[in-house]
C-alpha cells in the first residue's frame, strides 16, 4: 500500500490555476525637441494598449479626473498664469508608474520627464525607473535620431492652430493650401489616412493584401487537390518577389487634408524661429553625454531601436513596428485588456439560477467572431476579496458587477473590486484560489485507507499531517534527553505511561496533537492541518473541543467489516511477537525479530471495528460538515471524492446533454488525449472516443467509448487526463500474391524503434508451448482440425498479446490475422483494438501472376495449398492456375467481410492500399497512411487545429490564445533555415496548446499538425537580422552583376551611389544639398555622399529589408567617414582580379560602345584610371575593415558568376546565423559566441573580463595560463573573453559561470625585450641564467643545464628567466608556477666562452667553418672520380674541389654561383669523354676474351 501511495504521491499536484504575469515591454522614446516623439509616442501607446506617458498627457489627465490628486494643485497653478513646477511633474510621472494600469500594461514615456529643466533630476528620474521597476517591465529604448539642421528647417516650416494647439507640418500645410487652391478640396480622396496618410514604406501593401487574399482562397477551397494548390500558390508567391527597385526607394507621401477654416487660422509660432530653434538644441546638449552613459549602461542591442525621424510621421511608425516585430515585441506583448459586464436591463429575474446566470454572462456582449466565454476557476468567489484579505474567501452577493478577460468570466463583490481587476487583472489572477486555513479530521474503521488519504490531502493542500501511531513510533527511537528537549514535559509523561503500560489520557493525547502542530508550523508555513483517524472515541472528541481543537470538516471513510477487500488488508498485516510492532507480510523477514514467528497484529479485529462503529455514530452528531463517503473504491477515486466535497475550486467534469452537443460548433477544444477515450488510454489501449459521450472538463472536451467510461470520467478526471500512450499495435491484412510478405520487412527496416513481427499462428504455437500440457495438445489439434482455435483460447491468447511483456511494451505488427468473424468479434468484444489495420487490396489477375511464379520457382506462399503436380505444370495449366485463383478469391472475400465488419462495429482507422504496383510505391503510400502512428507517433495524441485568419485575430485580440514563441514564423520553414528571411513568415494559423503558430503553406501546415510535438520543441527563432553587405572590386570585375543577383537571392535593396541619389527625391535636407551641388556642376563631396547613403540605409525599405551597397567606398577616408555615420556592413566583400582581365573585359565593352552615338565610358584610359585608384586605396579599406571589424572576405573574380553567387550566399547565411544566434543568447541572459558578429576591436579591448586576454576555461581546467588569438571568443554580461579553442568556447557557452570563478593569479608573466632587460640592470636571471623549463623536464646531469638565449626572456614575480627554445618559453608563459622554484645544482659546468674564429689558426679556422663543405666536396670526388683529357687525375681533382666550392659559397651571390655551376657541369662533361674511351676499350678486351663452358660471359 505505501508503495502504491508514494507513487501516487509523487505525480499528484492540484492543476494549476494561475495566471502567470507575461513580460511588458516599457518604452522609452528619446530625441531632440520637434523630432517627433508625441506623434509616435502616443500612436505606438494606442496600438499596444500601453499607458502614454508624458508631462503633457499627464496634465491634461490630472485636469480632467477630479478624482486625481494633483486635479487642485494644478489648477489652481494654471489658473494663476503660473507654470506647474518641475518636482510636480515628476511626482506625477512616478505616481503614473507606480499605478496598477501601467504595472498590467506597461508604459510608453515620452523624452524627458522634467521638460529639460534640470538634467541631474531627468537622470535621475530615468535611472530610478529602470533601477526599481518591476520584474515583468522589460525595458525598451527608442531613440529617434535627426541632425540639427533637418530639425531647423522642419521647424522653421511647420504651423500651428491656436484654438486646439495642434501643430502642422510644413509639407501638410502646403498640400492642403494647393488642394483648396485648386478648388479640390471637397473631392473625396480615398488615398488619405485620417491621421498620417498612405505612404509606401518600403513595403509593397498591394503584394501583401495580395498574398492575404491568396491565402484566404486557399481556405476556402480545401476540397482542391493539394498539387494544383501548391502550384499555383507557388506561382503566385513567386510573381510577389519583394521589389527593390530604384522607384520602391522614393517615399511618396499622400498628407491628410486640413480644413480650410484651420488652414486660414494657422499661424508661426516665435519658438520655431531658426534663431530660437537653435538656442534650445544648445540647451538640450548638456544631455548627449549623459543619455550616452545611460544607454550603455542599460540597453543592449536587442533593446534599443534607433530610427531615422527625417521620415514621415507614418512611415516612421511602420518601420518602428516592424523593429519591434523583429525583437519580437510589440503585438506579441500587447496587453489584453479586461471587459466589464453589465447585468441585462432590470436585473435577473427571481428564481434565476445560478447556472442559468453563468450562462447569461458567458454568452451576452460577444464581439464578432468571440468564442463563447468559460465561467472562471473563481465562480461565484471574488479573486480581488482574496488578494486583498490575505486569502480569505467571499462569496459574491449578487452577480451585478462582472468582466471578461481572456475568454472567462469573473465575479466581483463591489465596484470597486471591479475598478481594481480592470486596473490590473494579472495581480488577482497570478494567485490561485486555495482553501485556507484547513482543519480536517478523517475518520474510518481499521484498514478504511484513512491514512492514505490523509497523506494525499496533506500533499495536495500543504498541510500537516499528524498521525499519532507515527508520533509515538518516532518518539520510542528517541532517549529521554533528546525527546525532552525537543518535545517539552509531555515526551516525559508520555514515556512513563508506556513504561507502566497506561493509557494515556485523551487530554494527553491532544497536547501531543497541538504541540506537532506547533513545532510544524515554527518550521514551514503550512495552509492548516489534517489529523489521521482521531478522535475515535468519544472522550477524544471531547477533549479535542475543550482544547477548542475544533475540525471544520470530518471526512468519515466507510467500509464493511465482511468486505473482502478489507478482510485480506487486516490478514496482510502480522506482529512481530517480541516487539509487538506490526509489519506487513511483504517485509516479515525485514521488520521481525529474527527466528520470531508471526502473529496477527490484529486478533481482535472484529470487537475493535464494532467498537468503533458505536463511538463514530455519536461522534457524528456532535462534529460538524461531516462527510461520509464509501471507502471501498480505489484510491484516486476516493481522493476525488473527498475534493469534490471540500473543494469548490476543483475543475469538474461535466457531462454534456444531448442539447449541449448538438450546440458545439464544428470546431472544439478537444483534451490532453485529443479524441480518443482516456479511460481505455488508460487501459493501455489506443480508441476513438464516441461524440456521444462527450464530457468537458477544464475547458476542454473528451470523447468517451461507452456511458461507463464516461461515467468512471466524470468521477475523477485528473486520473485519466495524462495517460501514457502505447506502443503501436497493427493488423495487414492481404491475399496471397499481394506482396505482404516483401512488403513488412521493408517497413520494419525503415523504423527507428524495431517493432516485433508477428504471424499469428506462429505466435498461437508459441504461446501454446509456454502452456505445456493439454493446452498446447488442445490448441496444436484445433489449428490442424479447424485452422483456427477455440473463442476461449483466442481471448487468452489476445490477451497476453496486448498486455504481456514484451509486446506491452514494444507492441506490435500482426499478420494471418484476424481470418474469420469470430476472430473478429473477440477482437471487438473484449476491447482489444490496434491503432489501424492495413489492407492490401491486389486485383486477382496480379495476384495470380505473383503466386504462379513463386509457386513454380519452388517457393511458398501463405495461404494456397500447393497442387502435387505444380512443379511439373507447365505454363498453360489451366486448370492448376484456377485453383490458385480460386483460393486467392476466397481470401479477398474473407478480407472483404473482415473489414466491413471492423468498419461498421469500430473506430479502427482502415487504411486500403493498392497493391497491385510494385513495392515501393506501395511501401510509400503505407509510410505515408501510418506516418501518425509510427513516425510521428508522439503527436497523436497533440490536438491542433486550424482557424481562419479573422479568428485567429479576434482570439489573439481577446487573449483567448497567444502567439507562440515562433511569433509569425513558421516552424516548419525554420526547422530547415535557421536564417530568418521573409520565406520564413507563416499566413496560415493553426491553434495548439492555446498558441497560435502561422504556417507558410498547406503542406507546412498538414506536417506540423501531424507532428506538433516535434515542431513546438524546437529552439525559438533567433532575432530577425537584416544582412547589410559592401561589395567592392576593380573596374570590370562583375560587382555590380553580383551585387544585384545576391540582392534578388535575400530581398536586399540594390544600392550605388546613382540609386542613393536618385532616391533622395523624398527625403529633406541633404536632397536639397546634393540638388544644389549638382546644379552647380561640382563633385558631390565625400561628406555629402556618406550622409545620403545613412539617409537612405535608415529609411523602412532598408531597414525591413536589408540592404547591399556596390562599390563603395572606395577610399579609406570615405570607409571612416561611414563608420562615423554609424554606416557599417555586416560583410565586405572584395573581387580579386588582375589587371590585364580587367582591362580585356574592358575592350569588349569599349568595341560594343564605339557603335553607339554617345561618348564610350570603358576607355582603356578611363578603366586605367580607376583600377589605379582602387589599386591605390583597397589595400587600406581592407587593411581598416579587417582590424576594426574582421568582416573582409575575399573572391576570385575569375571565377563563373553562379560560383561567386554560392560563395557570397554561403557566407552570408554564415555570419546571418552566426548574428542571430548572438543577439538571441545574449538576449536571454547566456554567453554568446561573437564569431562572425563584426564587433569593434577597439569596443572589446575596452571591454574584456577580468580574465583580460587568457582563457578562463583553460586556467579552470589545468590551471594553465593560454593566451589564444581572437579566433574564438564569447560575450557574457557584457565583457569578452578569449578562449583557446572550440572545445574551450563550447564549454563556456555551456557555463560561463564554472570558469570565470576561478581568478587570474596576481602575478602574470610576461615577454620582455632586451632594451627592457637592460632597463633592469643590475637585475639578473634566475637559475644562474640557464634555462627553468630545461632544468625541469632536461633529465639527470649535466644535459638538463642549457644556457637561456638573451632574445627568449620572460618576467614574472619581479624576476627575470631566459629560455633556450621558443616552445620552453611557451611552456613557462602558460604555467610559470611549475618552474619558478627550481635551482640548478651546486657543481656547474665550467662557462663556455665563445671564441671569434678569425682568431683561430688556419687547420682550426677550416675546422670550424669548412669542414662540412669540404667533407660534402670530398665525397661528391669521390663518386664522381673525374678524370680530365691529358690531366693528371692529381689535377683533375682540384680543378674539381675548387669548381665545386666556388658553386657551393653560400656568401656569394646567385649569378656567381650559378656561373660556378655551370663550369663545373661542362668540366664533369669533358671528363666524361675519357671514361667512354675507356668502357669502349674495356668492353673490346671482353669480348675477344673466350667464354668457360658452363660459365658466364662476364
Amino acid at each position: 500500500m505505501m508503495g502504491t501511495v508514494n507513487e501516487i504521491l509523487s505525480t499528484l499536484a492540484l492543476p494549476d490555476t494561475s495566471t502567470a504575469i507575461a513580460p511588458r515591454p516599457c518604452y522609452l522614446i528619446l530625441g531632440k525637441p520637434g523630432a517627433g516623439k508625441t506623434t509616435l509616442a502616443s500612436r505606438l501607446a494606442a496600438s499596444l494598449n500601453a499607458q502614454w506617458i508624458s508631462p503633457e498627457s499627464l496634465l491634461l489627465h490630472a485636469l480632467s479626473n477630479t478624482a486625481s490628486p494633483w486635479h487642485k494643485e494644478i489648477q489652481s497653478c494654471l489658473a494663476s498664469g503660473g507654470a506647474v513646477a518641475p518636482e510636480t511633474l515628476i511626482a506625477i510621472v512616478k505616481d503614473m508608474i507606480a499605478s496598477q494600469e501601467t504595472d498590467f500594461q506597461g508604459y510608453v514615456l515620452e523624452g524627458l520627464p522634467g521638460n529639460l529643466t534640470d538634467s541631474a533630476q531627468d537622470m535621475s528620474l530615468l535611472t530610478d525607473l529602470l533601477n526599481k521597476r518591476p520584474a515583468h517591465h522589460v525595458p525598451v529604448l527608442i531613440q529617434l535620431n535627426i541632425s540639427d539642421e533637418d530639425l531647423i528647417r522642419r521647424r522653421a516650416a511647420q504651423w500651428i492652430d491656436m484654438e486646439t494647439g495642434i501643430i502642422y507640418p510644413g509639407p501638410q500645410v502646403v498640400h492642403s493650401r494647393e488642394r483648396w487652391a485648386q478648388g479640390k478640396g471637397d473631392e473625396e480622396d480615398d488615398d488619405e489616412d485620417n491621421e498620417g496618410g498612405s505612404e509606401s514604406s518600403g513595403k509593397n501593401h498591394d503584394d501583401e493584401e495580395e498574398e492575404d487574399d491568396d491565402d484566404d482562397d486557399e481556405e476556402n477551397s480545401e476540397d482542391d487537390e493539394d498539387q494544383q494548390e501548391e502550384g499555383e500558390t507557388d506561382r503566385r508567391r513567386e510573381a510577389k518577389k519583394p521589389k527593390t527597385s530604384l522607384s520602391d526607394l522614393v517615399t511618396n507621401v499622400q498628407w491628410p487634408l486640413i480644413p480650410m477654416d484651420v488652414v486660414d487660422r494657422l499661424i508661426k509660432r516665435p519658438e520655431d524661429a531658426p534663431e530660437s530653434v537653435t538656442a534650445h538644441l544648445a540647451a538640450v546638449s548638456q544631455y548627449d553625454s549623459l543619455l550616452a552613459d545611460f544607454k550603455r549602461n542599460y540597453f543592449d542591442a536587442n533593446h534599443t531601436i534607433e530610427l531615422d525621424a527625417t521620415q514621415h510621421p507614418t512611415v516612421l511608425y511602420k518601420n518602428l513596428m516592424d523593429r519591434l516585430h523583429v525583437l519580437g515585441y510589440g503585438v506579441f506583448t500587447k496587453a489584453v485588456l479586461p471587459k466589464p459586464l453589465a447585468p441585462p436591463d432590470g436585473g435577473f429575474k427571481a428564481g434565476t439560477t445560478d447556472q442559468e446566470i453563468f450562462k447569461i454572462f458567458c454568452s451576452t456582449q460577444l464581439e464578432e467572431g468571440e468564442p463563447k466565454r468559460e465561467v472562471g476557476i473563481w465562480g461565484k468567489y471574488c479573486p480581488v476579496t482574496y488578494t486583498r484579505n490575505n486569502g480569505q474567501l467571499v462569496q459574491v452577493s449578487s452577480f451585478d458587477f462582472c468582466a471578461a478577460y481572456k475568454g472567462q468570466i469573473y465575479f466581483f463583490a463591489s465596484q470597486t473590486d471591479l475598478q481594481a481587476f480592470l486596473s490590473n487583472p494579472a495581480k488577482y489572477l497570478s494567485t490561485p484560489p486555495r482553501l485556507s486555513p484547513l482543519h480536517i479530521s478523517i475518520l474510518g474503521g481499521p484498514f478504511s485507507g484513512k491514512t492514505t488519504q490523509s497523506k494525499l490531502l496533506a500533499h495536495l493542500y500543504g498541510l500537516v499531517h499528524v498521525s499519532l501511531d507515527e508520533v509515538f513510533d518516532e518518539w520510542c527511537a528517541l532517549s529521554e534527553e533528546q525527546g525532552n528537549k525537543v518535545w517539552g514535559t509531555v515526551f516525559g509523561q508520555i514515556l512513563r505511561k508506556c513504561r507502566l503500560g497506561k493509557t494515556i489520557a485523551p487530554t494527553l493525547q491532544v497536547q501531543v496533537i497541538q504541540l506537532v502542530i506547533s513545532k510544524a508550523f515554527e518550521l514551514k508555513r503550512y495552509n492548516g492541518w489534517i489529523l489521521d483517524g482521531f478522535p475515535r472515541t468519544m472522550d477524544q472528541m471531547n477533549a479535542m473541543i475543550a482544547a477548542d481543537l475544533n475540525p471544520h470538516r470530518t471526512i468519515v471513510l466507510e467500509n464493511d467489516i465482511n468486505d473482502e477487500t478489507v478482510r485480506g488488508r487486516m490478514m496482510a498485516f502480522v506482529s512481530d511477537p517480541i516487539t509487538g510492532r506490526p509489519v506487513t507480510t511483504s517485509t516479515t523477514t525485514n521488520g521481525m525479530t529474527p527466528n520470531a514467528p508471526s502473529i496477527l497484529a490484529y486478533p481482535n479485529f472484529d470487537n475493535l471495528f464494532n467498537g468503533f462503529r458505536e463511538d463514530l455514530a455519536n461522534m457524528t452528531k456532535t462534529l460538524s460538515n461531516v462527510v461520509t463517503l464509501p471507502a471501498d473504491r480505489g484510491i484516486q477515486t476516493v481522493l476525488s471524492s473527498i475534493q469534490g466535497h471540500m473543494d469548490p475550486f476543483l475543475p469538474k467534469a461535466v457531462p454534456l446533454t444531448p442539447k449541449m452537443q448538438a450546440e458545439l460548433p464544428a470546431q472544439i477544444p478537444l483534451g490532453t488525449t485529443k479524441d480518443y477515450c482516456p479511460v481505455m488510454l488508460k487501459q493501455g489501449i489506443l480508441v476513438k472516443g464516441d461524440r456521444n459521450f462527450t464530457v468537458k472538463y477544464q475547458g476542454q472536451y473528451y470523447h468517451l467509448t461507452s456511458e461507463d467510461a464516461k461515467t468512471t470520467f466524470v468521477t475523477e478526471p485528473q486520473t485519466y487526463i495524462h495517460s501514457p500512450l502505447p506502443p503501436p499495435r497493427l493488423i495487414f491484412l492481404g491475399p496471397p500474391g499481394s506482396g505482404l510478405d516483401a512488403l513488412i520487412p521493408a517497413l520494419l527496416s525503415t523504423l527507428s524503434t524495431p517493432i516485433p513481427h508477428i504471424v499469428f499462428e506462429t505466435f498461437v504455437l508459441s504461446w501454446a508451448a509456454m502452456q505445456g500440457g493439454a493446452v498446447k495438445e488442445e490448441v496444436e489439434f484445433m489449428l490442424q482440425e479447424n485452422g483456427g482455435i477455440g473463442a476461449h483460447v483466442l481471448t487468452d491468447v489476445l490477451k497476453t498479446l496486448f498486455y504481456s511483456e514484451p509486446y506491452k511494451t514494444t507492441g506490435f505488427i500482426l499478420t494471418s490475422f484476424p481470418r474469420t468473424k469470430l476472430d473478429c468479434d473477440t477482437l471487438l468484444k473484449y476491447s482489444l483494438h490496434v491503432d489501424a489495420m492495413v489492407v492490401l487490396d491486389c486485383e486477382s489477375s496480379v495476384a495470380l501472376k505473383r503466386v504462379v511464379s513463386r509457386l513454380r520457382r519452388g517457393g511458398v506462399v501463405d495461404g494456397v495449398a500447393v497442387p502435387h503436380d505444380a512443379q511439373a505444370a507447365d505454363d498453360d495449366d489451366e486448370e492448376w492456375e484456377d485453383k490458385v485463383l480460386e483460393e486467392i478469391e476466397k481470401h479477398q472475400s474473407r478480407i472483404s467481410e473482415i473489414t466491413s465488419t471492423f468498419s461498421s462495429q469500430s473506430s479502427i482507422p482502415l487504411f486500403t492500399i493498392d497493391a497491385s504496383r510494385p513495392i515501393r510505391p506501395v511501401l510509400a503510400s503505407v509510410k505515408h497512411d501510418l506516418r501518425p502512428f509510427l513516425e510521428y507517433r508522439a503527436s497523436l495524441l497533440g490536438n491542433a487545429f486550424k482557424v481562419t485568419k479573422k479568428e485567429a485575430k479576434v482570439l489573439l485580440d481577446l487573449g483567448v490564445v497567444v502567439y507562440s514563441p515562433f511569433r509569425k514564423y513558421c516552424p516548419v520553414t525554420l526547422e530547415k533555415n535557421r536564417f530568418l528571411t521573409r520565406e520564413c513568415t507563416g499566413t496560415l494559423p493553426v491553434v495548439y496548446g492555446g498558441c497560435i503558430y502561422f504556417l507558410k503553406d498547406r503542406n507546412a501546415r498538414t506536417h506540423f499538425i501531424q507532428n506538433t510535438t516535434h515542431y513546438t520543441a524546437l529552439p525559438p527563432p533567433p532575432p530577425l537580422l537584416r544582412p547589410h553587405l559592401t561589395l567592392v572590386g576593380p573596374p570590370k570585375s562583375g560587382k555590380t552583376t553580383l551585387a544585384k543577383s545576391i540582392a534578388q537571392s535575400f530581398g536586399l535593396v540594390y544600392l550605388d551611389v546613382e540609386t542613393i541619389v536618385a532616391g533622395l527625391a523624398g527625403f529633406s535636407g541633404v536632397s536639397e544639398q546634393v540638388k544644389a551641388t549638382l546644379e552647380a556642376g561640382l563633385p558631390l563631396p565625400d561628406t555629402l555622399v556618406t550622409e545620403a547613403i545613412r539617409t537612405i540605409t535608415s529609411c523602412a525599405m532598408c531597414q525591413e529589408k536589408g540592404w547591399i551597397l556596390d562599390g563603395y567606398p572606395i577610399t579609406t577616408a570615405q570607409a571612416h567617414l561611414l563608420e562615423s555615420a554609424g554606416v557599417v556592413p555586416h560583410c565586405v566583400f572584395v573581387l580579386d582580379i588582375p589587371v590585364e582581365e580587367g582591362l580585356k573585359r574592358g575592350m569588349v565593352d569599349w568595341e560594343i560602345e564605339a557603335e553607339s552615338p554617345l561618348p564610350p565610358l570603358n576607355t582603356p584610359t578611363t578603366l586605367n584610371q580607376y583600377s589605379q585608384v582602387y589599386e591605390t586605396h583597397i589595400s587600406a579599406i581592407d587593411t581598416h575593415y579587417t582590424t576594426a571589424y574582421a568582416n573582409v572576405t575575399h573572391l576570385d573574380a575569375l571565377r563563373s558568376k553562379w560560383a561567386l553567387k554560392n560563395l557570397v550566399v554561403k557566407a552570408v547565411q554564415d555570419v546571418m546565423v552566426a548574428r542571430q544566434e548572438y543577439f538571441g543568447r545574449i538576449g536571454r541572459g547566456k554567453a554568446a559566441s561573437i564569431t562572425s558578429t563584426s564587433i569593434p576591436l577597439t569596443h572589446i579591448s575596452t571591454h574584456l573580463s577580468p580574465h583580460l586576454t587568457y582563457c578562463p576555461v583553460s586556467l579552470h581546467l589545468h590551471q594553465t595560463l593560454i593566451q589564444p588569438p581572437s579566433t574564438h571568443m564569447a560575450e557574457y554580461k557584457q565583457q569578452y573573453y578569449y578562449l583557446a579553442g572550440p572545445s574551450e568556447q563550447a564549454l563556456f557557452l555551456e557555463d560561463p559561470e564554472l570558469y570565470i570563478r576561478t581568478p587570474l593569479p596576481a602575478e602574470l608573466p610576461r615577454v620582455v625585450t632586451q632594451e627592457e632587460v637592460k632597463a633592469m640592470f643590475p637585475k639578473g636571471f634566475e637559475c644562474g641564467g640557464y634555462c627553468p623549463v630545461a632544468l625541469k623536464e632536461g633529465g639527470k646531469g649535466f644535459a638538463s643545464l642549457v644556457r637561456g638565449l638573451p632574445t627568449l626572456t620572460a618576467l614574472y614575480a619581479q624576476k627575470l628567466y631566459s629560455f633556450s627554445t621558443p616552445t620552453a618559453l611557451a611552456k613557462f608563459l602558460a604555467t610559470p608556477h611549475l618552474y619558478t622554484s627550481l635551482t640548478p645544482p651546486k657543481k656547474l659546468p665550467p662557462p663556455m666562452t665563445p671564441i671569434a674564429t678569425h682568431t683561430l689558426p688556419i687547420p682550426g679556422y677550416i675546422d670550424q667553418t669548412l669542414s662540412e663543405t669540404l667533407v660534402a666536396a670530398l665525397e661528391d670526388l669521390a663518386r664522381k672520380r673525374p678524370k680530365y683529357p691529358y690531366w693528371t687525375p692529381e689535377a683533375s681533382a682540384i680543378e674539381f674541389l675548387a669548381v665545386w666550392l666556388k658553386g657551393h659559397n653560400t656568401k656569394s651571390s646567385e649569378w656567381v654561383r650559378r656561373g660556378y655551376s655551370e663550369r663545373l657541369e661542362g668540366f664533369l662533361r669533358s671528363c666524361e669523354i675519357i671514361h667512354s674511351e675507356e668502357r669502349e676499350r674495356v668492353e673490346g678486351i671482353w669480348k675477344l676474351r673466350p667464354i668457360r663452358r658452363g660459365g658466364l660471359e662476364s
